[in-house]
C-alpha cells in the first residue's frame, strides 16, 4: 500500500544508500525526462547531479547523516540527456533493517520558482556586499581612531606632562595640568577602546566570547548604562569571521537599545542549545515595537546589516518583546560550519 501511494504521487521520490540509488518511483524518473521502461536503480547518487551543485549536495547529505535537519532546497539534478535541471529537494533520512537509507523528494521549477531564486541570489550577493564594505569602513575607522586621533593625544599628553618638569610654583596651574593629564589619559583609553570595538574579532581560542564580554565591560565603563555577560557553555572554537559578525550584531542591538528604547540595564548571553548556538541580546527599554519603528525611521541600515550578517553565517535573527518590558535579539547559527552555506544558500 505504502508503495502503491508512493509510485501515486506527483513527486519524484528517491531512496539510497551512501553511494548508489536503490529505488526511485515514475515520477522521479519522468522528471529527468526517463521512460516508463527505464530504471534509475544502481546508478551512483553523484552521477544524477549537476556538476555545479555537486559540493552544495554532498554537505547536505553530510549533514542529513549527521541527524541534523535541513532547509528544503534547490539542488540541479541532471537529466537523461546530461542538462541540468532545477528541483526543490526535501532530504531526511530513514532506519530500515539495521541500516540508515536518505530519502529525496523532488519538485521541477516553474517558472516563477526560478525567478525567485535569481532574486534570492542577487539579494544574497547585495547583502554579501553590504555587510563587506560596512567591515571595511569600520576598519578603516578603527585605523585612523588608533594611528592618527590616538597618537595625537598621546602626543598632548606627553608635552603636558613636559610642562609638569618645569615645577611652576602657581599650585593651582599644577592643579589644572593634572586634571587636563587625567583627562587626556581617560580621552586617549576611550579611542583605544573604539578602536578595539571596530576592529574584528581575533584568531585565537576564546577570543570571540573574550570580545563581548569586553564589549559589555567597555559599554558599562562608556555609557554608564550596566551591560551584564554572561556564558553558558563552550564557545573557545567560534570561528574569527563568524566571531565578526555576532560581534557588530550585538555592538548594533546594545546601541539601538539604549537609542531607541531608552534601556538602563541590558544582559548579553551565549548559550549553547546543541546542535545550535544562540546570542541574546536583551534590555528593559521601550521594547521591540518602539525600538524598532524608531531605528527604522533613521535609516535602519543597521537592522539590515544585522539580518545580513546572522544570514552570513548560516543562522537566523529574531526580534521579540520582553515582558514586562524590553525587547530582545536572539542570533541562533549552526556550531557546525559545514551547514553554514545549505542554510545560507537557502534561506
Amino acid at each position: 500500500m505504502l508503495q502503491a501511494m508512493i509510485e501515486g504521487i506527483q513527486a519524484g521520490v528517491m531512496i539510497s544508500d551512501e553511494l548508489g540509488v536503490l529505488y526511485t518511483n515514475p515520477e522521479f524518473g519522468r522528471l529527468l525526462g526517463y521512460g516508463p521502461g527505464e530504471t534509475l536503480e544502481g546508478m551512483r547518487v553523484v552521477d544524477l547531479i549537476a556538476e555545479s551543485d555537486l559540493p552544495l549536495a554532498m554537505q547536505r547529505r553530510k549533514a542529513v547523516a549527521a541527524g541534523r535537519r535541513i532547509p528544503t532546497g534547490w539542488v540541479k539534478f541532471k537529466d537523461k540527456s546530461g542538462e541540468p535541471v532545477q528541483m526543490m529537494q526535501s532530504l531526511s533520512r530513514m532506519f530500515w533493517r539495521g541500516q540508515w537509507y536518505f530519502t529525496t523528494a523532488v519538485n521541477r521549477a516553474s517558472d516563477q520558482d526560478l525567478l525567485s531564486i535569481q532574486i534570492r541570489k542577487t539579494r544574497a550577493r547585495y547583502e554579501r556586499l553590504l555587510v563587506a564594505e560596512l567591515e571595511k569602513q569600520q576598519s578603516a575607522i578603527a585605523r585612523e581612531l588608533h594611528d592618527s586621533l590616538g597618537s595625537e593625544l598621546a602626543g598632548i599628553s606627553l608635552m603636558l606632562g613636559g610642562l609638569k618638569a618645569f615645577r611652576p610654583e602657581d599650585a593651582a596651574l599644577l592643579a589644572r595640568l593634572d586634571g587636563v593629564l587625567d583627562q587626556l589619559e581617560a580621552a586617549v583609553e576611550i579611542t583605544r577602546s573604539l578602536a578595539r570595538g571596530l576592529m574584528p574579532v581575533d584568531t585565537h581560542a576564546g577570543a570571540f566570547w573574550r570580545a563581548l564580554e569586553k564589549l559589555a565591560s567597555d559599554w558599562t565603563l562608556l555609557k554608564g548604562v550596566p551591560c551584564e555577560f554572561r556564558m553558558y557553555g563552550e564557545f573557545d572554537n567560534v570561528p574569527a569571521e563568524t566571531g565578526t559578525h555576532l560581534y557588530r550584531i550585538a555592538q548594533e542591538a546594545i546601541a539601538n537599545a539604549l537609542r531607541h528604547g531608552k534601556a538602563t540595564l541590558i544582559r548579553l548571553r551565549l548559550t549553547d542549545i546543541v546542535p545550535d548556538l544562540m546570542l541574546e541580546i536583551e534590555d528593559n527599554g521601550a521594547g521591540f515595537h518602539a525600538a524598532i519603528t524608531s531605528a527604522m525611521h533613521s535609516g535602519g541600515v543597521g537592522l539590515r546589516s544585522m539580518m545580513a550578517r546572522a544570514k552570513t553565517i548560516g543562522g537566523h535573527i529574531e526580534f521579540s518583546s520582553v515582558q514586562p518590558v524590553g525587547s530582545c535579539v536572539r542570533v541562533i547559527w549552526p556550531s557546525d560550519p559545514s551547514v553554514r552555506s545549505i542554510r545560507f544558500e537557502h534561506d
